[in-house]
C-alpha cells in the first residue's frame, strides 16, 4: 500500500493538524507493515505558482516552448 502524507500548516511543531496526521499515519503503518509513505511538506517545499507561461506550455510540444515556458 502507498500513501501520500501532505502537511501544509505554517505552524509546524505547534500545529494540531500536523500532530493528528502524523498520529494517523503512524497507526496506519503499525497495522500495515507493507505501507510506503511519501511525505510532502508544502511549507518546506512549496511548488511554484502556475502562471501564463506554464498554462501555455502544457499544450505545446517541448520543441515549441519558449525559454520562459521551460522554466517550469
Amino acid at each position: 500500500m502507498r500513501l501520500l502524507h501532505i502537511d501544509s500548516s505554517p505552524k509546524k511543531g505547534l500545529s494540531n493538524s500536523r500532530r493528528l496526521s502524523r498520529f494517523s499515519v503512524e497507526k496506519l503503518a503499525a497495522n500495515n507493515p507493507d505501507l510506503n509513505v511519501d511525505y510532502l511538506d508544502l511549507i518546506e517545499a512549496s511548488p511554484p505558482h502556475i502562471d501564463g507561461d506554464f498554462a501555455s506550455a502544457i499544450n505545446k510540444a517541448p520543441s515549441e516552448r519558449t525559454e520562459d515556458m521551460n522554466r517550469h
